[in-house]
């Protein structure tokens, strides 16, 4: 199964919208687990838990961006976890039987696997990663620690680069984003815009060079070396 890992805020609306595409999309064998703010009461209505989908909430402090996706593999129940958010929207129908195929036939499971997310360098760049859980248990987490803007997603997969595992499959997860001019420019774009100015994320992420080197020393030690990604 495939557990999907959101982070939203002030987005009911959206966040709805990404979980109707999955409905929409998805064969059997998916949840979405979400992380709301404590101080967003927007999703009151949410937690009802009224989507015809396994759907878990949890409400807690106001952490850090990539803080958020980690916080949430506890609580899901999927052996492979994929980051998203809540201005994405699943395209392709069938897209996790894609997923739970190529994992199939990777015998050590420590594979990153992505969709195209529509935007310029969609293709290249995995906005919404996949892994396994042996990953995740591998180097203890899941997106880059300590990232209140950005840089999420470019830690697993610039340590898949270093390990020759990162994989594109054929559908598409769309980043309705403000930037390709797919959404307007709301309260939670300038505000992550402010976090990573204030943190200066972009030169945090340059200092931990080591430490993705050391992810990926990690995960080389549990893999089957036999096995290589297929193009």
């Amino acid at each position: 199964m495939i557990s999907i890992l959101c982070p939203t805020r002030k987005r009911p609306d959206k966040f709805r919208r990404m979980v109707e595409s999955v409905v929409e999309t998805a064969k059997n064998g998916v949840e979405i687990v979400y992380y709301v703010d404590s101080d967003d009461h927007s999703y009151d209505d949410v937690f009802d838990g009224m989507f015809p989908i396994a759907t878990r909430g949890f409400q807690g402090a106001r952490i850090t961006m990539s803080d958020m996706w980690n916080r949430l593999i506890p609580h899901a129940n999927g052996e492979l976890l994929m980051n998203s958010d809540d201005d994405c929207v699943f395209r392709t129908p069938g897209w996790n039987e894609m997923v739970e195929q190529v994992f199939d036939k990777c015998p050590d499971k420590i594979l990153l696997c992505y969709g195209d997310d529509g935007g310029p360098n969609g293709k290249n760049f995995a906005t919404h990663p996949i892994v396994h859980r042996r990953w995740i248990e591998t180097i203890g987490y899941f997106a880059g620690p300590g990232f209140s803007a950005d840089f999420a997603d470019t830690w697993p997969q610039d340590v898949a680069d270093m390990i020759g595992r990162k994989k594109l499959l054929p559908f598409v997860t769309e980043h309705l984003h403000y930037l390709w001019n797919k959404a307007p420019d709301d309260e939670v774009y300038r505000e992550t815009r402010a976090r990573m100015a204030r943190d200066n994320t972009r030169f945090l992420y340059l200092t931990k060079k080591d430490e993705r080197s050391r992810d990926a020393a990690k995960l080389r030690a549990v893999m089957d070396h036999s096995w290589k990604v297929q193009s």
